[in-house]
């Protein structure tokens, strides 16, 4: 009875350990990045135009332009962008080079997380066709990351660093085999920091 009572408590002890230990470490709640519905199209109903960011996606860069295609490019006309943080965005039309398409190029950049709206006209026959869309531009994961402490003595030579940032500590990675099925542009990099034993393969 007593040894039952003992191993009781040890697993209800052992579980409240992980239990707190998983909340310890549990990733923070990400901004959403997916839209409300799936396989939404880049096509605006009504037009001829197909638009990124798509309409309705969550995941736009701050720094994004507007790309309006499948229409020439005097068609085009009237384009307005207003983010719900920031106002109204003044941009450029500026033609891609196929002569079907125009991208209209923001003076400044969006605010994480506001909803963006553009506005304008196309001109389809002889009648110029309203459009518009909504995208969210997205929010970045705020996780936590620790750097890896470096092991007290490793060999200087297993050490390189970027110039532009000298913070970071990418391991040195010696190419030791060929393979026929190679390309020149292949690239390899290791999740690890620090000395210890290196594999590579030569895909050249």
């Amino acid at each position: 009875m007593l040894v039952a009572l003992s191993s009781a408590t040890t697993l209800a002890l052992a579980s409240e350990r992980i239990a707190a230990e998983q909340a310890a470490f549990r990733a923070p709640a990400a901004a959403r990045c997916t839209p409300t519905a799936l396989n939404r199209s880049a096509m605006l109903p009504g037009t001829t135009l197909s638009v990124s960011p798509l309409p309705g996606s969550y995941d736009a860069s701050p720094h994004t332009q507007i790309s309006l295609l499948g229409a020439p490019q005097d068609a085009i006309s009237d384009v307005r962008v207003k983010g719900s943080q920031t106002g109204a965005h003044a941009g450029r039309l500026h033609g891609y080079s196929q002569g079907t398409a125009r991208a209209y190029v923001l003076a400044r950049q969006f605010r994480s997380g506001e909803t963006v709206t553009v506005r304008g006209k196309v001109r389809i026959g002889s009648k110029k066709q309203r459009f518009a869309f909504q995208f969210v531009v997205a929010r970045p994961d705020n996780l936590r990351y620790v750097a890896p402490t470096p092991p007290s003595g490793k060999d200087p030579s297993e050490t390189q660093h970027y110039r532009s940032r000298p913070d970071l500590d990418p391991p040195v990675i010696a190419v030791t085999a060929r393979s026929p099925q190679a390309s020149s542009e292949d690239m390899f990099a290791a999740p690890y920091s620090g000395p210890g034993k290196k594999r590579s393969h030569d895909l050249r």
